[in-house]
């Protein structure tokens, strides 16, 4: 699918009509043409926040990254959300 906020919000909205959940595998990362993110959550009217804690955490995690300012829109979550730690 393109990066097109009106399709990207019309396929989740008919997908959870239908089945009631929605897992999203592209349009997730740090660039501004992954708007996945930030579409799906205007469909549930949930603004997306930079979490100092997850943030944290990855520059914990790769130490030997430099990291980009950029990455930190990657790592905004919805407001109560949980972030889930990989192992």
């Amino acid at each position: 699918m393109a990066d097109r906020a009106n399709d990207i919000h019309l396929a989740v909205s008919e997908a959870l009509q239908r089945s009631g959940a929605v897992l999203t595998t592209g349009g997730l990362g740090p660039t501004r043409d992954d708007i996945t993110k930030r579409t799906v959550a205007s469909l549930f009217d949930a603004p997306l926040e930079f979490d100092e804690s997850v943030w944290a955490n990855l520059l914990e995690r790769f130490p030997w990254k430099t990291p980009r300012m950029r990455w930190r829109t990657y790592w905004r979550l919805r407001h109560e959300a949980e972030a889930a730690e990989e192992y």
